[in-house]
């Protein structure tokens, strides 16, 4: 892969890692503010619980895929961007396109899924 189709994935993830980062603040900052409203019965309560719940998933989920692209940032700079990490094979650009922090090609990420749902 050329060097201006990597600079170009190398944007990409740097962009998605600083929308998480902002959306990650903004989900901190929510669950703060909930059930900060004043005095609330039992049903307000759970509701909130809930809610603080919800968010804080969803932000170990973009914690997680920060990660991710953490680590496709340092295969850039250690070179190794693009390549298979089971097989050792080129990932196809119209995957790193749709998922460029990926680590496996379409039939080893195949590959791993069947397993999982076998288990």
């Amino acid at each position: 892969m050329g060097k201006n189709k990597i600079l170009k994935f190398k944007q990409m993830l740097i962009e998605k890692r600083n929308r998480i980062l902002n959306h990650v603040t903004n989900i901190a900052i929510d669950s703060k503010e909930i059930g900060k409203n004043g005095t609330q019965d039992i049903g307000d309560e759970a509701s909130n619980i809930y809610s603080q719940n919800l968010l804080m998933q969803i932000g170990e989920n973009e914690i997680a895929l920060l990660k991710e692209i953490e680590a496709a940032l340092t295969r850039i700079e250690e070179g190794r961007y693009g390549e298979c990490e089971e097989c050792g094979e080129p990932i196809p650009e119209k995957r790193l396109e749709i998922t460029p922090w990926a680590r496996l090609c379409v039939k080893c990420q195949r590959e791993k899924e069947a397993k999982i749902a076998r288990r």
